[in-house]
């Protein structure tokens, strides 16, 4: 199987929800510099917890290693842990001490500390290559520095990480967010076929999943609907949102469709509801600006189309426009799916005014004009003969400077005696015509 540096962070975060059992002061390891990328780093492959207010409710320090330990070789996991005064010591002497479940206490923390590499103090290879350009190997070597001149001649991050181990400046671990889905369900007394209980006890679950998420300002953006069925498999049914809603006629709006087909088999027995995804907004204060109500409000209707069309159509055939770095009228644009995360506009130079109905691809049409500058006086298109009333133009369209292979082209917009405007383009290198529009 191909490498997934994601599945790895993803294995590491369930990994550090484990061991938050023992403590919820629990962390990922990282450098200073967070980022997904050195978490992926063997020597950052780590989880950091803070211990020292369960040493009582497990009965002691060396029970929670033991614990921590045997469980994850158990699991084919190669373990390293380490228990200090300070995250600095205990990130040390789980990398570069001697043994692979180090037990430190205060009293010798400063002797044991000086045995090791200078790399033991999370500092960066660079860092490390200097320190040995100076013939400081090991900690010890620093130790006996002044602090002031520990600052002046190698900088801030050296000394303070050199404190951190020692225990003489504080560390904080900022601990993982555990989100457990909110969940309701609903068994019934005997398996039902009756669409109408089905439909009220959804209805039901959806109330009462949504009343706990509005009162801590939560908007569900992922709905799973699970219903139990006898002598069929569960029918599972997933609706994301495109934008996050706690409006519960929406939601029944989107459910409702997609289970007016449903097969009950010899009946209901049990529906579940979840919503494994959700997102915190804050309350918004009317604005005196005028008007910003109003777009707040055609945003949300626009949301609510979306989510209908796709529920209805399928999330591949609701599509949206993005404008593209090209001045060529059929790449100056391209679509992509409504709900997927767009980048910002280009900020180079657009296609000039193009009508409402651009075709995929030019069409070819029959044409001859008077003067190599002027449009035509009628053109046949599609076997039909058009004969013009007005004409605009022309406007040159040069080739892309990297494609030299397609031709500049001169547009008119042009209109029809029955007061159609189309707009068609001249090949300057070959003389032909063609329809790439039409105005409404």
């Amino acid at each position: 199987m191909p490498y997934s540096p994601a599945d790895d962070i993803k294995a590491l975060l369930r990994l550090g929800r484990w061991i938050s059992r023992y403590s919820p002061l629990t962390a990922l390891d990282a450098p200073d510099s967070i980022q997904p990328e050195p978490l992926l780093d063997a020597i950052y492959c780590g989880i950091n917890s803070d211990i020292s207010a369960s040493l009582r409710l497990f009965k002691g320090c060396k029970n929670i290693l033991r614990g921590i330990v045997l469980r994850l070789r158990e699991r084919g996991f190669g373990v390293r842990a380490a228990a200090a005064p300070s995250l600095g010591a205990a990130w040390a002497f789980a990398r570069c001490g001697p043994s692979a479940v180090s037990i430190i206490n205060s009293d010798s923390l400063t002797a044991k500390l000086a045995s090791l590499p200078v790399s033991a103090l999370r500092i960066s290879p660079q860092e490390e290559l200097h320190l040995q350009e100076l013939g400081i190997t090991r900690i010890e070597h620093l130790l006996p520095i002044p602090h002031h001149q520990l600052l002046e001649r190698f900088g801030k991050r050296i000394c303070m990480h050199l404190r951190q181990a020692l225990a003489l400046e504080p560390e904080v671990i900022t601990p993982l967010k555990t989100h457990s889905p909110t969940s309701v369900e609903r068994d019934f007394n005997s398996p039902t076929c009756d669409y109408r209980a089905v439909h009220y006890v959804i209805r039901e679950l959806l109330s009462e999943l949504l009343e706990p998420l509005a009162c801590k300002q939560q908007y569900i953006r992922t709905l799973i609907l699970s219903i139990l069925r006898s002598g069929l498999p569960p029918e599972r049914l997933r609706i994301s949102l495109h934008a996050p809603s706690n409006c519960s006629e929406h939601l029944w709006s989107l459910i409702r469709p997609r289970i007016e087909s449903l097969h009950m088999g010899e009946g209901v027995s049990a529906i579940s509801m979840t919503a494994p995804s959700s997102e915190y907004i804050a309350p918004a204060l009317s604005s005196l600006i005028s008007g910003s109500e109003e777009q707040r409000l055609q945003k949300r209707r626009v949301d609510t189309l979306i989510d209908s069309l796709e529920s209805k159509l399928g999330p591949a055939r609701v599509l949206r426009a993005q404008e593209q770095a090209s001045h060529i009228p059929e790449r100056s644009f391209c679509y992509y799916p409504a709900k997927s995360k767009l980048a910002s506009a280009p900020e180079s130079g657009s296609a000039p005014f193009i009508p409402p109905l651009l075709f995929k691809q030019p069409s070819e049409l029959s044409a001859i004009s008077a003067l190599p500058d002027s449009p035509p006086h009628h053109f046949t298109w599609k076997n039909k003969v058009f004969r013009l009333h007005a004409a605009h133009g022309p406007i040159r369209l040069s080739p892309e400077w990297w494609s030299s292979a397609d031709p500049t082209r001169d547009y008119f917009r042009v209109q029809t005696t029955s007061g159609t405007w189309l707009w068609i383009f001249r090949d300057t290198r070959s003389s032909r015509w063609y329809m790439h529009g039409i105005w409404s």
